[in-house]
């Protein structure tokens, strides 16, 4: 009898075990330490900010926190715009990634956290985050917004501490722009 055809599906077992724990224990703690929930967007309000927007074709558009996509796919097929995606948790950037592996969309989806990440490249900054995010967003907006070539898209929740140069309501979203549409 050859043992080969044994021990080389139980190999196979045991390998595709350890990663199925391994890849939950991974889920777990990531679970236990990212402390920024997802919220979703409408989508159809997405399209007609995108629509209302002065985009042009060299814009890049990054969105903190990216979730699925949905998001940055709307600005990318509506406003023809270069789209970039940082997210940090794990199921949302694969599902993401698959979503634009399967309809061939060209954003830049990075797995990273966009506290520590250069946005020097964006022209419009899109972010839905809760207020207490908003707070950790304020000094590196401030940075960013100050050259008065960026524009800093926030839905339904306000930049603290700062007047947002106009408010758009798209239903079910009200968005807030600050930046180069200040004047600055």
């Amino acid at each position: 009898m050859n043992h080969r055809w044994i021990v080389l599906p139980l190999l196979l077992c045991l390998g595709l075990l350890v990663a199925v724990i391994a890849m939950l224990a991974y889920l777990i703690q990531e679970r236990f330490q990212i402390k920024i929930p997802t919220i979703k967007t409408n989508t159809g309000a997405i399209r007609r900010l995108a629509e209302t927007l002065p985009f042009v074709g060299s814009d890049v558009v990054i969105d903190l926190g990216s979730g699925n996509g949905s998001t940055l796919f709307a600005f990318e097929t509506t406003a023809r715009v270069h789209a970039i995606g940082y997210e940090l948790s794990i199921v949302p950037f694969l599902i993401s990634t698959i979503r634009k592996n399967l309809n061939g969309y060209s954003a830049t989806i990075r797995r990273e956290s966009f506290l520590s990440a250069d946005l020097s490249e964006a022209t419009y900054i899109y972010t839905y985050l809760y207020p207490h995010m908003m707070e950790r967003l304020v000094p590196i907006m401030e940075r960013l917004l100050a050259d008065g070539t960026r524009t800093l898209i926030s839905c339904d929740f306000p930049l603290p501490g700062r007047t947002p140069q106009k408010k758009l309501s798209i239903k079910p979203h009200t968005f807030y722009l600050y930046g180069k549409s200040e004047g600055n």
